[in-house]
């Protein structure tokens, strides 16, 4: 429909006076939209290829054992959302493309689900069935909010807290972040105690801003050359996948957890002191070992993230700020892994010096063959990280539970956290590519290595020969197994 011109001659005064707070209005809901920053606009554009997939669901679940005073609960939430305008931000399509609409104030709801009737065993079913779809079930984007909260009521003194957000305005920082400013507010409100967070200098959609400026285009020019010169001719992963990958995106996923030896978490460290390394280079050295034995390749490109709070001003902001680097190492089987572990130091020194071009900038310049069931550039990710301090409410007991939402954002992601009894992992998967027992292997062959390189420093091939006999091993295991079966069966 479009706008006839309006002949002010023929209005009354009070029409004018109407129009005029019209058009006013009309304004002020336009300059309340702002541009996406470029990570934001990369999930945008996934979720339109894909809608209401989960894989940018974010889950924290807590078991909470004690008394839960939900209306201090219910006023820290608030006041945390009130505190960070991207916890009020939907997004909706114009002319331009997409935009950020920021909300003066927003309300979420902490609906309670009562499981206490039920009896025990099917109290836990439930438990597990709920927290499975609630943990799965997709946001809107342009509806919003795109957090939420649930909990299930397991008896006077036991609940279980489900919380949920949406990636695109939050990360593995923000995470953090929410969860030190709830309880700090949530402990003020409680005990009827003042609560007064700094001031945050600016809001995410200033750093949305900041990213498009255009003042930003000779240093975003400058890493854009780095890695166009580093990822020239990067050849495409080769893994061992058990079914061959459809042409549509698919993001059903699991997950394969283990545990590191006392022995080798200890290792790891002193290794890397000894080396002037973080523990992230050199478990991502044995992971490209691994790679490389798996394709046979001596050319290896995998993804990790970067938390791309470069500014002071960033680092109490909760948003989407955290980026996609890409790890690209060449090396042969003659190379000993202490120089191998030498090779990826100063690869991954030069992208974490060129961290700053958004990956969405990055995909667009290189324009690398598409195909819609892969993520472009890399398919494989590794991650390292701390894992956050526990929460501490006075008088609750709180406990994490680690809960699989049955998707995966890429083909395969290896995760490590260090923790107080040492390092944990995980293997999130496409389950669509992937059966359970192929990456049981890969995770048995990922300990089998670090308990080689403990007491020597073993050539690349050397290592790939211990995880080639462990296969053989397992297949002569598996013949045996299988004659056994087959005389039992003849006999019988």
């Amino acid at each position: 429909m479009t706008n006839k011109p309006v002949d002010l001659a023929g209005l009354s005064p009070a029409e004018k006076r109407a129009l005029l707070a019209r058009l006013l209005e009309q304004k002020e809901e336009a300059s309340e939209l702002y541009p996406l920053s470029f990570g934001q606009e990369r999930l945008w554009f996934i979720e339109r290829l894909d809608p209401g997939n989960a894989a940018y669901n974010c889950s924290r679940i807590l078991h909470v054992t004690g008394h839960l005073d939900l209306p201090s609960l219910r006023r820290a939430l608030t006041a945390v959302i009130a505190r960070h305008g991207v916890l009020r931000t939907t997004f909706v399509s114009t002319a331009d493309g997409p935009r950020q609409r920021i909300a003066a104030s927003v309300e979420i709801p902490m609906p309670m689900i009562d499981l206490s009737l039920l009896p025990e065993r099917a109290r836990s079913r439930e438990a597990n069935r709920t927290a499975r779809w609630e943990t799965r079930r997709p946001f809107s984007l342009e509806q919003g909010p795109l957090l939420r909260f649930l909990l299930l009521r397991l008896d006077h003194q036991e609940q279980i807290v489900i919380f949920t957000i949406h990636h695109i305005i939050s990360d593995a920082w923000s995470m953090a972040i929410f969860s030190r400013e709830l309880t700090r507010l949530y402990h003020a409100y409680e005990n009827g105690e003042p609560c007064h967070l700094p001031p945050l200098p600016i809001q995410y959609k200033d750093y949305a801003l900041w990213q498009r400026d255009a003042s930003n285009r000779p240093r975003f020019d400058a890493q854009l050359a780095y890695w166009q010169r580093q990822l020239m001719g990067a050849p495409l992963l080769r893994l061992p996948l058990d079914h061959a990958r459809s042409q549509n995106p698919s993001h059903v996923g699991a997950v394969r957890d283990f545990t590191l030896s006392k022995a080798a978490s200890e290792w790891c460290e002193e290794f890397s002191c000894s080396r002037q390394v973080t523990p992230f280079i050199t478990l991502l050295s044995l992971f490209l070992v691994q790679l490389r034995y798996y394709g046979g390749q001596d050319d290896i490109v995998v993804g990790t993230d970067v938390a791309n709070r470069t500014h002071l001003e960033l680092e109490e902001l909760i948003g989407y700020f955290a980026n996609q680097a890409v790890i690209r190492t060449r090396f042969d089987g003659s190379c000993r892994f202490g120089e191998l572990v030498a090779n990826v130091r100063e690869v991954v020194f030069g992208v974490f010096a060129n961290q700053d071009l958004p990956i969405a900038r990055l995909v667009e310049a290189l324009r690398p063959d598409r195909n819609p069931a892969m993520t472009p550039l890399f398919q494989v990710m590794f991650l390292y990280q701390d894992s956050p301090p526990p929460l501490s409410l006075t008088g609750i007991k709180l406990t994490s539970l680690g809960f699989d939402n049955n998707t995966a954002a890429y083909d395969l992601t290896m995760q490590i956290a260090g923790t107080p009894d040492g390092l944990a992992g995980s293997v999130r998967y496409n389950s669509n590519l992937f059966e359970a027992g192929t990456i049981d292997r890969m995770i048995e062959h990922y300990q089998l290595m670090i308990e080689e390189v403990r007491d020597v420093d073993p050539s690349v091939e050397e290592l790939s020969a211990v995880l080639r006999e462990s296969d053989q091993e397992r297949m002569a295991r598996a013949r045996r197994f299988k004659r056994r079966s087959l005389a039992k069966a003849s006999v019988e």
